[in-house]
């Protein structure tokens, strides 16, 4: 995690970039999680963005630890649970912490990386993103935060019943992110990656951000 940009003037807002890619430079999900970055700051211009690179600092798969801790309290919590929830933890206060989420999410096998789905797993904890109330009913302790999904694949798939970026990638994040109470998603995508010649026009496709960012 680095700051990129930090301002204490208004018109800020805090936007987190969750990157997913292992492409590094040549990766279009973080090229167009950078071009959405770029519309938000001419909307606040005095944003702090902070970047969580996946695959730098990479999540931990669920362990026993993991889940023993989640469902333990600070106070009895052993060394091996204390350690296990570090991660967990700091990626909370990120989220927490943010008014925007921009979520890279390249497309491997027709779903995620599965870097995402662990930052996503150590994400998603009672008590701390969702709770139940005394009559059952579940809610989301982030509603106040927008999300930006930016998708790439290296085939192209028309919007049909058989879109596997709508039906394996869009479905899921935003069912899981609307689980934790966010449920204003903007979903961009780049298609055809691993065609020859292929190139991306990120104004175009970022073009309604600040509109969106102005409601």
């Amino acid at each position: 995690m680095h700051i990129i940009k930090t301002s204490c003037m208004h018109r800020k807002k805090n936007i987190l970039h969750v990157i997913s890619s292992p492409r590094g430079a040549e990766s279009q999900s973080i090229r167009l999680g950078r071009a959405i970055i770029k519309r938000l700051l001419t909307a606040y211009p005095e944003s702090e963005v902070v970047e969580n690179h996946l695959l730098q600092d990479q999540p931990s798969f669920l362990t026993v630890s993991h889940l023993s801790s989640f469902f333990n309290t600070a106070n009895n919590r052993s060394e091996a649970e204390r350690q296990a929830i570090m991660y967990s933890d700091k990626i909370l206060q990120e989220v927490k912490s943010a008014d925007i989420l921009v979520i890279g999410a390249p497309m491997y096998n027709f779903t995620i990386h599965a870097a995402l789905k662990a930052w996503i797993d150590q994400l998603v904890r009672l008590g701390e993103s969702f709770r139940y109330l005394p009559d059952g009913k579940r809610i989301g302790l982030f509603p106040d935060k927008q999300a930006f999904l930016a998708i790439s694949t290296g085939g192209r798939y028309p919007d049909s019943t058989s879109d596997p970026i709508k039906n394996y990638i869009e479905d899921y994040l935003f069912t899981i992110l609307g689980f934790i109470g966010i449920n204003d998603i903007t979903s961009l995508r780049i298609e055809g990656t691993a065609e020859a010649g292929f190139q991306a026009n990120y104004d175009f496709i970022t073009r309604n951000i600040v509109e969106k960012t102005e409601l």
